[in-house]
């Protein structure tokens, strides 16, 4: 089920958007990006740490001109974004929207391996 939310990792905060499954068929994928997208407005510029998983996500034109819109929006307040779970196509996908939004987006195997590398951003 997606959801979204902040959690500690290594005392820094975390904005976790957990897409795993999401399809174009389910609207609880759109609510959650909406929601992702009205917590990170009330955070200060430059301060969000994110952490997007689309394990097994069905990444469709619509979901992805949704995670467009958002990070162009956003962009301002994430300091920089890791995304787990793309591979093939899916991590093709999301590099071009990385860069059609000039985000500071980083792909990992892991969670583990982005929580750290999210940590660490100054």
């Amino acid at each position: 089920m997606a959801s979204v939310g902040f959690a500690v990792y290594k005392g820094r905060r975390i904005l976790q958007l957990d897409l795993t499954g999401a399809k174009d068929g389910k609207k609880e994928g759109f609510m959650v990006i909406g929601k992702l997208n009205e917590l990170i407005v009330k955070e200060p510029m430059n301060s969000v740490l994110a952490l997007i998983d689309v394990s097994q996500a069905y990444l469709t034109p619509k979901i992805l001109a949704i995670l467009k819109e958002g990070a162009g929006k956003n962009k301002n307040y994430v300091k920089a974004a890791a995304i787990v779970g793309a591979s093939g196509v899916k991590k093709l996908l999301m590099q071009i929207v990385a860069n059609i939004t000039g985000r500071n987006i980083k792909q990992f195997n892991s969670i583990s391996e982005a929580k750290d590398w999210l940590v660490l951003q100054e």
